[in-house]
């Protein structure tokens, strides 16, 4: 049998600080990193526990597109989609081979307050329906 992998993700949440932007010399292309807050709440007992994360992605941009994420700013709610990618490095203390998953972003897009008003109402009844 032949399984195949689908490699993608799919995830929102707030910007934890303004999209940072590494210039490279002699190309045009950028890399644009951003992280976002991942909150998860359990309930025990009669609280509501909530742990924040924070999710790093990256893409890679050409300087014409630049001006499209400016609204990457801390704060702002936004849904992001890519795929995960191993990458491999020397660290430079040690001169070992290591090897890190990175999330490359394919799509980064603001949310409106109404979208994810729906988003959470659906996030609700799905939880409500594994019970």
């Amino acid at each position: 049998m032949i399984m195949t992998t689908i490699n993608q993700f799919t995830v929102s949440g707030n910007l934890c600080a303004d999209a940072q932007i590494k210039e490279f010399k002699n190309t045009t292309s950028k890399i644009l990193r951003i992280g976002i807050f991942i909150n998860s709440s359990r309930k025990v007992e009669n609280k509501t526990i909530t742990t924040s994360a924070i999710f790093n992605a990256e893409r890679w941009v050409k300087k014409e597109e630049m001006s499209s994420f400016d609204f990457l700013k801390k704060g702002q709610l936004v849904s992001i989609k890519g795929f995960f990618k191993a990458e491999s490095y020397t660290d430079k203390d040690t001169q070992e081979e290591k090897t890190v998953i990175k999330c490359i972003a394919t799509e980064i897009c603001p949310v409106e307050k109404t979208q994810r008003n729906n988003e959470e109402q659906e996030a609700k009844e799905e939880e409500q329906a594994e019970k």
